[in-house]
């Protein structure tokens, strides 16, 4: 049997779901949450309930979704009441207490270390994209720490330039 899109899959969920329904879904292994960025999530996600709420979404929210692989802290689907499509967030939430770490270098963003590099998210993206047809989506990476003047150059608007 061929295994449900992610998007099939959160559909049925949200045509048979009840109030009282729970989502089942396998949870991330690699979660280890330090305290205040575990506090930032649970923050985070009560945000995204609330205004899903506010906004009359039919909806379903998840945390630390294996499915998601590295975009799993919040992960949000919701059916659009005027075409019955389902879209959804992704989202990667990292917060940083540390006084060393004031800001993310470029160096962060283009190298392979986990926490800030974007060939890791990419390559994140990369393994779920195909469970992620038959829908809208969006993916967020999301920190309390600026990118640094180099690392800002990196997604300034080159137009013209070769």
């Amino acid at each position: 049997m061929q295994r449900m899109s992610f998007f099939e899959e959160r559909a049925r969920l949200l045509q048979m779901s009840t109030e009282t329904d729970q989502l089942k879904y396998e949870k991330a292994s690699d979660h280890l949450s330090a305290e205040a960025g575990g506090r930032y999530e649970e923050c985070t996600l009560a945000l995204v309930f609330l205004r899903s709420l506010r906004e009359g979404l039919q909806f379903i929210l998840s945390s630390n979704d294996a499915a998601a692989d590295k975009f799993d802290d919040v992960v949000l689907c919701w059916n659009d009441e005027e075409d019955s499509t389902v879209s959804a967030l992704f989202g990667q939430l990292k917060y940083k207490t540390s006084a060393k770490r004031t800001t993310i270098s470029r160096s962060s963003l283009m190298g392979n270390k986990k926490d800030f590099s974007l060939r890791t998210y990419r390559d994140s993206y990369v393994k779920i994209r195909d469970s992620l047809d038959g829908g809208s989506y969006a993916l967020v990476l999301s920190t309390n720490i600026d990118l640094d003047d180099d690392a800002q150059k990196r997604f300034e608007n080159n137009e013209g330039q070769d």
